[in-house]
């Protein structure tokens, strides 16, 4: 029978001796699903209803298989698909088709409107089936606009993060969403993907657009080779070549001419949407994020997180959506992935908004629009990034002066009334000023982008010990006995010294701080440290092994007093409070915090307690310029020992090191005494791996 509308009583899984009945049934001949007909008859009553309603999600059925709905229209849209992964791997269910009436709108669907389940074809481990929602925008009338925010406010728990933000973006803009740590350039950007509540407002995008979210998770566990998986997003070209194929198949059977005229429309559409280029793109993307040839066919398992991170946004880019949202695209990038993003972002077709602290990208992507929230508004400006700093400034002098006047004339007035109130022959006119007082809007103060300078951060001095403070001779160095970064190296690290340790990601820089740090056995060789050496090792792993329960405050104190008792609550206040971490946001639990938020806790960690030697991995990932700006003004003052790994030019040229460390991969490592030069970031590979 045809496929009905689920009823209430149905959706709502109570009756479950009743399974809803698909076009033939076909879900029961699917042998993918033998001995598993509940639980997917159970989970296709939430698919069918949620895309009735224009939701996106996951349904994970075992630990390693997400079902992927792409949004939509509130009502059916056209030609939908839902893909069965397996780990990343795409898998179908076999020919079943339903269409039907919405039961969520008063509109029925047809059969061109339908929801295809295709293809099965690998193993799946059926268990408990769990249902996570992925990203489902809020389509509606934006007014000509591809996304329309009106009078919306977001909050955490009792504390306001935006409040009444009214917003357009036009089609074609890129967008640049700034502002410091923690003041909701994230939040903003899930609550327009639909990923977290409105408590006030809407965010509506215009209906028909496809929206793509890069989200701060990678690819791991996927069996998928790098290519497949940057390939995997291509829909568009996908569903034209699943078209090509069927007219060819109906050409072969029947010699007509609207057989013959259904593969030239096929032929067009996969033209029109690029699929005949479709390897050159992919070649362009993976190439631009680092990827060699070589790297095709690995698997995405063979890749670190930061490498995975790449291959996520290469699938991202190549699904071409039409309204792009990347939240902190760079944070896996070195300096010539930065540069070639910013190019191809500069390029894109469609409407970008783009979260970044990074200046250079936001520059480089020719934004239309700089978005910044301060104050919890947000305040918007039709330039480039270079111009905003400019703009914003003036703006807040026009403010200060605009508010310094309306100060005076209500200080005037409300003399005039106090001076001549009670007597008679001046009460009229005291009453008329009184009236202009109570009628006048009064401005609020504005912000002094310099008055609110945080304190400085100070850190510990160093306690004393000899010249060499670690020694590494003929060390082989490797996560893997079978697979050194580093054979027969030879390294000093001297007191006084200042070193940054540049190279392409992937080639054991990380690695190196680690063996250095004595955190990961040599292979090989012999590791020997001075006495009297105490040494810190900063990584962007601290941030993430927080306890989301605990307050920040807490945390800090806890952590810090541990080692050294003798350090108060104030210190520890005024480190945070250096670090951007002021007022209440010390007092918040980790959980809802923000990941530079995090990132500035685990930091107050590492800064408070005395160290010689600062090892370094990455520190300014996560930081907006300010917090880095506060970071590496300590670190001039600072008369210890620094080794840095870092990509950020201006934090090594900050810094002012005495050494530089070039890493490339096979393990050539040279080390000299010398200021930073150009070429030392012009001359960068790229390589994944270690």
């Amino acid at each position: 029978p045809p496929f009905r509308t689920p009823t209430a009583e149905e959706l709502n899984l109570r009756r479950r001796d009743k399974p809803i009945k698909t076009r033939a049934n076909s879900y029961h001949r699917c042998p993918l699903m033998q001995g598993f007909q509940m639980h997917v008859a159970l989970t296709a009553v939430l698919v069918l209803a949620a895309v009735a309603n224009g939701t996106a999600f996951n349904v994970n059925i075992g630990p390693t298989c997400p079902l992927v709905v792409p949004h939509g229209h509130h009502s059916c849209p056209q030609n939908r698909m839902m893909q069965l992964r397996e780990g990343s791997h795409t898998a179908s269910f076999l020919g079943a088709t339903c269409w039907g009436e919405s039961p969520f709108s008063s509109s029925t669907s047809s059969p061109s409107s339908r929801t295809e389940l295709r293809a099965p074809a690998t193993r799946l481990q059926m268990t408990a089936t769990k249902v996570e929602v992925l990203a489902n925008p809020e389509f509606g009338d934006t007014g000509g606009a591809i996304l329309a925010v009106d009078d919306m406010t977001l909050s955490a728990g009792t504390r306001d993060i935006v409040i009444d933000v009214n917003w357009k973006v036009m089609e074609g803009d890129r967008v640049g969403l700034v502002g410091g740590n923690g003041m909701g350039k994230s939040t903003v950007l899930s609550a327009v993907a639909g990923r977290r509540s409105i408590e006030a407002g809407k965010a509506l995008v215009k209906p028909g657009t496809t929206v793509g979210y890069l989200v701060q998770t990678a690819v791991s566990g996927s069996t998928r080779t790098a290519w497949e998986e940057a390939e995997s997003g291509m829909e568009r070209i996908k569903a034209a070549e699943a078209r090509l194929a069927v007219a060819e198949e109906r050409l072969l059977k029947e010699e007509s001419a609207a057989a013959a005229e259904e593969l030239v429309d096929a032929q067009n559409m996969l033209e029109n949407v690029g699929g005949n280029a479709k390897e050159v793109k992919i070649e362009r993307v993976m190439s631009g994020l680092g990827f060699t040839r070589a790297d095709h066919n690995k698997t995405c398992d063979m890749f670190s997180g930061g490498w995975q991170m790449r291959i996520a946004l290469a699938r991202l880019l190549l699904s071409e959506p039409d309204l792009l949202l990347l939240d902190e695209p760079t944070n896996h990038l070195d300096t010539k992935a930065k540069m070639w993003l910013s190019r191809y972002l500069a390029e894109y077709k469609g409407t970008v908004v783009i979260v970044s602290h990074e200046e250079a990208l936001l520059e480089g992507a020719g934004c239309t629009q700089i978005a910044e929230i301060r104050d919890k508004k947000l305040h918007l400006f039709k330039c480039s990034y270079s111009k905003f700093l400019v703009e914003r400034e003036e703006r807040v002098i026009l403010a200060a002066k605009a508010y310094e006047a309306q100060q005076k004339e209500i200080d005037k007035l409300q003399s005039y009334v106090d001076r001549f109130g009670a007597k008679a022959s001046k009460a009229s006119s005291a009453q008329s000023r009184k009236k202009q007082l109570e009628k006048m809007d009064v401005l609020e103060a504005p912000e002094n982008l310099e008055s609110g300078r945080r304190p400085k951060l100070v850190l510990p001095p160093p306690p004393k010990c000899r010249a060499d403070m670690v020694v590494l001779r003929q060390a082989s160095i490797g996560w893997q006995e079978d697979k050194a970064l580093y054979n027969g190296l030879d390294l000093t690290i001297e007191r006084g010294m200042r070193l940054v340790i540049l190279g392409p990601n992937g080639c054991g820089k990380s690695t190196l701080l680690w063996a250095l740090a004595g955190k990961l056995p040599l292979l090989s060789g012999s590791r020997k440290t001075t006495e009297g050496l105490n040494m810190g090792l900063f990584t962007q792993d601290l941030a993430q092994e927080l306890d989301p329960e605990a307050v920040a405050l807490d945390t800090v104190m806890q952590s810090v007093q541990d080692i050294d008792p003798s350090v108060t609550f104030e210190r520890a206040r005024a480190a945070m409070g250096a670090l951007g971490l002021t007022g209440d946001k010390a007092l918040q639990k980790i959980g809802t915090m923000s990941g530079g938020e995090k990132a500035r806790v685990a930091l107050a960690m590492f800064v408070l307690l005395p160290h010689n030697l600062l090892l370094l991995d990455e520190p300014s990932n996560h930081l907006d310029v300010r917090t880095v700006e506060a970071l590496t003004e300590a670190l001039q003052d600072y008369t210890g020992t620094v080794a840095v790994v870092t990509h950020n030019r201006q934090f090594c040229e900050r810094l002012s090191p005495t050494h530089v460390a070039v890493v490339q991969p096979g393990g050539k490592f040279t080390l000299q005494e010398r200021a930073l030069r150009d070429s030392d970031f012009e001359a960068m590979t790229l390589t994944p791996g270690g």
